[in-house]
């Protein structure tokens, strides 16, 4: 930096000190960095570290005359003083008038001015690394639209005002750590000064003190939402923030356009392009919702590890980022968009096999009046996406549900016709099913088939059936979609029970269950042991009767198996599984459902 000279005025004579103390009365001390200081002789190894930091704090102000807090005095914040010396027609600087005693450097002395103007850290201590404009987040909760400019440096390295002012803020702040802005008038207009992530913000100076340009205010540490330590800067012309009515600009070009080239100053400087995406990893189980709101509906949920993206540099607003994942968009929680990557979250064991779509979330299949069979993609929150049809033709088809019926990952369905056959459906992973494969007639005799998943521990997923005489028959899948010659009576008296189905885990042991519903609505479980057989079976709950209960697996993203039931009015009821509960209280999750048949 170039500093202004004085200009004598010829004839007039004073003492070099006299002119020191004078620029000190008016504002214009020398610059901190300039004198030897007994805590700066020294300075730890540069870190070798980018960092950067996040959002930038947006204080609402508290005092409508002067835009920030007051501690109730109404001179507890005067307004800063012009710190830019008066003047002469030709440019130069003129020397001070009889308002500051008419003190004048002689012409035999040649007296610099401290310039307007410093850069807040000394040259060669610092890199400029992250600059303004748009980036992904280089950390949990950073901004994607960078406020300021970033200026790493060692951890302790002094932090200097870039011009005289007034601070106006001096406390912790959660993503600025601690924060300091500063006020100033500069060209005659207010612009204040931001410095984020020190040591400590009321280490050198408070609100409401006024400091000089050069002045040192802070030392580089790295609080806040950050990476290492730096000084990350912002420019704003006006009082600080939106709110305030201030409007940001890049301290770089801000700073160099009047003389003070951090640039200049810096060892290193980095350069980089914005983003055209950015790819960021789910930190833990995250919800997706539709607007950015936790009152808002939800899309989707995802585990832990997922991948989302964002267009270029992506959109944060209001603590969420829209993201897109497997083609679906949704605004998540920043604190959950992680820019490395973050371990998978392992798929819950159901031993109750629903996922058509390959997700791992369980997902509803039905057929409606006219015999379309339509998809309900589960968005492991437990709800769905928009349905789609799969098929057509299902009129008069019991739908049955099959788990993975030939072990190759995906779940597959059986239908039964009109005339008893039954069939069937492999599924692709995708929604869809492959060709169908014929079995043998009447089947249309069993009041309740299902299919519990592996009932009797042998890998395989195995079908139950009720007929009219009670009995209770296994059917053992051979991992192949097919079965294994002969059926196993496992149980008679089932006659009393007006719905038998598959219960998933209902007692949490990690084997297949049944679940019946009886004439006067009570809720019974059966606990398979493993082996095809039964260890007990207890009262799980009444007033279900009139329902159509249908066991959907992992229905969300828990451990705990769900269930979907059904009034006569056809409203949709979902029971989650818990820890503490067999099923929690029923939530509303649809209507419209008293024509479809699920599978």
């Amino acid at each position: 930096m170039t500093p202004h000279s004085l200009r004598a005025r010829a004839g007039t004579r004073v003492g070099a000190a006299t002119i020191a103390a004078v620029l000190i009365l008016v504002g214009f001390g020398s610059p901190a960095w300039a004198q030897p200081a007994a805590d700066d002789t020294t300075a730890p190894a540069e870190e070798t570290s980018e960092p950067v930091e996040g959002e930038t704090p947006q204080p609402q102000p508290t005092d409508p005359t002067d835009g920030g807090p007051t501690d109730g005095d109404p001179t507890a914040h005067p307004t800063p003083e012009v710190t830019e010396p008066p003047t002469d027609e030709d440019g130069s600087t003129a020397a001070p008038d009889e308002s500051s005693a008419n003190l004048v450097a002689p012409q035999s002395v040649t007296a610099a001015a401290v310039p307007i103007l410093v850069a807040p850290l000394r040259p060669g201590t610092y890199r400029m690394t992250s600059a303004q404009g748009p980036r992904c987040a280089p950390t949990i909760n950073a901004s994607l639209a960078h406020m300021g400019q970033d200026m790493a440096a060692p951890l302790g390295t002094p932090i200097y005002a870039i011009a005289a002012g007034v601070v106006r803020y001096a406390r912790p702040e959660a993503s600025a750590g601690q924060w300091i802005v500063i006020e100033h008038v500069i060209d005659g207009r207010i612009v204040s000064s931001s410095y984020s992530h020190s040591r400590n913000a009321t280490e050198f100076v408070r609100a409401g003190d006024r400091v000089a340009a050069g002045q040192r205010i802070a030392t580089v540490a790295s609080t806040g939402v950050s990476t290492g330590p730096h000084l990350h800067l912002e420019i704003w012309e006006g009082r600080y923030g939106n709110a305030a009515g201030g409007k940001v600009v890049n301290p770089d070009t801000w700073l160099a356009a009047r003389g003070v080239s951090l640039r200049a100053g810096a060892t290193s400087v980095s350069t980089v392009k914005p983003p055209t995406s950015c790819t960021y990893w789910a930190a833990g189980t995250t919800t997706l919702y539709a607007s950015p709101s936790r009152s808002a509906a939800i899309v989707t949920m995802v585990r832990g590890g997922t991948v989302l993206t964002t267009p270029g540099a992506g959109v944060k607003t209001n603590g969420f980022i829209q993201v897109t994942t497997s083609g679906t968009t949704g605004w998540a929680p920043a604190g959950q968009v992680s820019p490395k990557r973050t371990s998978v979250t392992p798929i819950p064991r159901h031993v109750v096999n629903l996922d058509y779509t390959g997700d791992g979330v369980s997902d509803v299949l039905a057929a409606d009046a006219a015999g379309r069979l339509r998809l309900y993609p589960g968005n492991g929150a437990g709800g769905w996406a928009s349905s789609r049809q799969v098929g057509a033709g299902w009129s008069g088809f019991q739908l049955i549900a099959a788990n993975d019926f030939n072990r190759d990952g995906r779940a597959d369905i059986f239908g039964v016709d009109t005339t008893g056959r039954l069939y069937f459906y492999a599924g692709t992973g995708n929604g869809g099913f492959s060709t169908r494969v014929a079995f043998g007639r009447g089947w249309s005799a069993l009041t309740n088939v299902f299919s519990p998943g592996d009932f009797n521990g042998d890998g395989k997923a195995d079908l139950v059936a009720t007929d009219s005489a009670g009995l209770l028959w296994l059917y053992r899948g051979n991992g192949s979609g097919g079965f294994l010659p002969g059926r196993v009576q496992i149980g008679h008296g089932w006659q009393m029970f007006t719905q038998v189905i598959a219960g998933g885990d209902a007692n949490r042991d990690g084997r297949p269950d049944i679940l019946a519903v009886n004439r006067s609505g009570r809720l019974f479980g059966y606990f398979g042991n493993g082996t095809g057989r039964f260890t007990g079976s207890r009262q799980l709950g009444h007033g279900w009767s009139g329902l159509q209960v249908h066991g959907v697996g992992g229905f969300d993203l828990d451990a705990y198996d769900d269930y979907l039931a059904i009034t006569a009015d056809g409203r949709m009821y979902l029971y989650r599984g818990s820890p503490s509960a067999w099923v929690g209280a029923g939530q509303q999750v649809g209507r419209g459902w008293s024509t479809m048949r699920l599978a």
